[in-house]
């Protein structure tokens, strides 16, 4: 796995400013047990609302600190509420789920609620090219695990 950092001069030395601050660490049995976008009926008002649903486990034997979950979804979506609070990130919004402490066995299910483009409801039932969006399984400042968005059910 590669890790990405960004420096930047402070004017007298090169500081890091962006990336993970440690280096990549065993998953500790946490994953990312499933991940579902389903798209409610049409609302009538030009959008639709889509609901995704993830859970993370822990099928370890020890507690693991510090477990979230981050979901970067298309920035034509607008957030409405949900589990995990919403910011604007380039392209995407961003979600960011905090599980805390996993115990041994233990799995928090969040649910975030979106609303979006009557258009764009076909693009997330099909399979394309580019995914309408990522989730990332952290825990601390590493990347344990990364899925593409699926498609979406009705």
């Amino acid at each position: 796995m590669r890790q990405w950092r960004g420096y930047r001069w402070t004017g007298s030395a090169l500081a890091q400013d962006a990336g993970p601050t440690s280096f990549k660490t065993s998953s500790h049995g946490v994953t990312l047990n499933s991940v579902a976008l389903r798209l409610q009926p049409d609302s009538g008002n030009g959008t639709r609302t889509a609901l995704l649903t993830l859970t993370v486990r822990n099928g370890g034997s020890a507690a693991v600190r510090d477990v979230t979950v981050v979901v970067y979804i298309d920035g034509d979506t607008m957030a409405q509420a949900g589990d995990c609070p919403a910011v604007a990130e380039d392209w995407f919004r961003v979600n960011q789920c905090t599980a805390g402490t996993l115990a041994p066995g233990a799995s928090k299910t969040f649910t975030l609620r979106y609303t979006i483009p009557a258009y764009m409801a076909a693009e997330l039932t099909v399979p394309t090219v580019t995914p309408a969006g990522y989730v990332f399984l952290n825990l601390g400042d590493q990347h344990a695990a990364q899925a593409d968005l699926p498609r979406a059910t009705t």
